[in-house]
């Protein structure tokens, strides 16, 4: 269950190399996730509230 805050999808694997056209989601305490678009992604909370 999320936090507070803005996610971002990332690479599983490398999560540093970016992902192209990732989704942003703002999600509340207590939301599910939605699905990511492909199963290799996860999401990462977005620290600096930027997409």
């Amino acid at each position: 269950m999320p936090n507070n805050g803005t996610y971002s999808e990332v690479g599983e694997r490398a999560f540093h190399m970016g992902v192209n056209d990732p989704q942003h989601v703002t999600l509340q305490k207590g939301d599910t996730f939605p699905p990511t678009t492909n199963q290799n992604r996860k999401w990462k909370l977005d620290r600096q509230g930027k997409h």
